[in-house]
């Protein structure tokens, strides 16, 4: 079961209620490994950036990042954006009732999106391996950057000796157009676009894997095995979160030679 399965198992057992979608997040920000290392890097930004900006949220699924970058400065507009129309009306009906007014949900092709210099950040996590056109797509990032704007893209990371087509997938719901990228060569792409400067980093090394598979993986096979798991899954969690937050910790602190994942930052 992949990250995308899990997200989804997880949202659909906690959307009934807005108490019940904070706890949801709650739980990414928490164990997800990929939060961890997007929310530090969220932190570098706005620490560097206090002042009122305006970010995009490109395939802003549930909302959470929005949400995230919502609470870290009350100046920052926040557009959260999305092809589903079903997830952008749980994401306006959760802000509007959070009474969060620095949230605007706009259903839509990101690849339509004509909004020369307009933003100062730009969040592509998890969604330009599900986009035939990704050239086009990030040269639409690139034009609607401001000067000085930052790109913050994760995506996952196909292994150097993996040729093209073996990093094509169906993946969920038949979407997903490739695996992911080799991380120099999508640098390498994004120089050419005209970004002044690019840098990269991979996540999901050793110690992210092993937290990866004892708090996600582990526990929802069991579950797939018996429901009767649910019963001592906070036993579980309780010996398990200990050991899978220090590694945590450890993946997003400590430089990789390789991942599964990887993070990339470009500076217009």
């Amino acid at each position: 079961m992949d990250c995308q399965r899990i997200d989804t198992a997880l949202a659909t057992v906690f959307s009934s209620s807005n108490r019940q979608k904070k706890f949801f997040f709650w739980l990414l920000d928490f164990f997800m490994l990929k939060s961890w290392h997007i929310h530090r890097e969220m932190r570098i930004w706005a620490n560097a950036n206090k002042h009122p900006s305006h970010i995009l949220d490109a395939g802003s699924g549930y909302g959470q990042y929005s949400y995230y970058m919502s609470k870290l400065n009350p100046d920052y507009n926040v557009t959260a954006m999305d092809l589903r129309q079903q997830a952008i009306c749980d994401c306006n009906n959760f802000f509007r009732k959070e009474d969060i007014s620095n949230v605007f949900c706009r259903s839509g092709n990101v690849l339509d999106l004509d909004q020369p210099k307009a933003y100062d950040l730009i969040l592509a996590i998890d969604m330009i391996e599900y986009v035939e056109e990704d050239n086009k797509l990030l040269n639409v990032f690139y034009e609607d950057l401001k000067d000085d704007g930052n790109l913050l893209l994760f995506t996952q990371a196909c292994k150097k000796n993996e040729k093209p087509m073996e990093c094509l997938s169906t993946g969920m719901h038949g979407e997903k157009v490739r695996v992911g990228y080799d991380m120099r060569e999508l640098k390498q792409r994004l120089k050419k676009m005209g970004f002044k400067k690019v840098r990269g980093r991979y996540a999901y090394g050793k110690a992210g894997r092993i937290s990866w598979n004892l708090s996600m993986k582990l526990p929802f096979k069991l579950l797939h095995i018996s429901r009767w798991f649910l019963i001592l899954l906070p036993f579980y969690y309780l010996i398990m979160a200990p050991i899978c937050l220090l590694l945590n910790y450890l993946d997003t602190h400590v430089g990789h030679l390789s991942g599964t994942g990887m993070l990339v930052k470009a500076y217009k």
